[in-house]
């Protein structure tokens, strides 16, 4: 058996030739068949890749977070809370001349709280009439949680939060 050229061809564990058609100089090498070449580029690729799909999932995520926290910063009515219908409601108890400054927003998944100036020239009528409003916000519209500022709608004391075409 004639021996191959060492420079071309190497021997393979079974004892049969191996020729290498190769345009460069081989090097010693084990025969897992790297003739000289590193693995780093397919190493390098593999971790560019999975760092590419790290950082997607971070931008994921942030942009989930980042719609959700800005629904709760903008205190967004919760979904099947009626703006106007809660808005008609508070205008039409007696007393009650004007509404305004009214935001209502989800405080946890199952909780809506609400706050609203309430101008009544006659007055707070008293602790009664709280009750009986807080009870009706929670059974038409489960609103568990009311702040209501009451104001007399006086021309030398406006409410800052009023429209200017109201007070």
């Amino acid at each position: 058996m004639n021996q191959p050229d060492s420079a071309h061809s190497a021997r393979t564990t079974t004892g049969h030739d191996h020729a290498h058609d190769h345009d460069h100089e081989h090097h010693a090498h084990s025969h897992g068949h790297t003739h000289g070449h590193s693995h780093a580029p397919k190493d390098f690729s593999r971790a560019f890749a999975l760092g590419v799909l790290l950082n997607g999932g971070f931008v994921v995520a942030e942009a989930v977070y980042g719609v959700l926290a800005n629904s709760m910063a903008l205190r967004a009515v919760p979904q099947g809370v009626d703006a106007t219908a809660v808005r008609a409601y508070l205008a039409g108890i007696e007393g009650v001349d004007e509404v305004h400054d009214l935001h209502i927003w989800g405080m946890s998944t199952t909780e809506t709280a609400l706050t609203a100036h309430l101008v009544m020239p006659g007055g707070y009528p008293d602790d009664a009439f709280r009750t009986r409003m807080n009870q009706a916000l929670q059974q038409k519209f489960a609103i568990a949680h009311a702040t209501i500022q009451i104001e007399l709608g006086e021309a030398h004391a406006p409410c800052a939060l009023a429209p200017q075409n109201i007070v």
